[in-house]
């Protein structure tokens, strides 16, 4: 067996094996256009369930450090805002 045909086994498995189910929702475009890019949108679905679930983790980790540091420099008498920036969510 010669390398090459090592690399054409390759091939043959990811033309006719592997990206076979890709073929057949690629028949779909003409019918349904959705079907056709369902692999799109599971990862489109899965993307905003992780961009979801960073935005909640970032805010706790905001909430947790304002605390510690109004509670750290409770007595030193500079406000919160000197050691976190202002809350600019915070109506005026």
């Amino acid at each position: 067996m010669e390398l090459k045909d090592f690399f054409y086994g390759i091939e043959d498995f990811f033309v006719n094996v592997a990206f076979a189910p890709l073929d057949w929702l690629r028949s779909f475009q003409l019918e349904n256009w959705f079907l056709a890019n369902s692999i799109n949108w599971i990862f489109i679905l899965i993307m905003a369930v992780a961009f979801s679930f960073w935005v909640f983790k970032l805010n706790l980790f905001q909430e947790d450090e304002r605390d510690y540091y109004a509670e750290s420099h409770r007595d030193s008498g500079k406000s919160i805002e000197f050691f976190v920036g202002k809350d600019h969510t915070a109506s005026h």
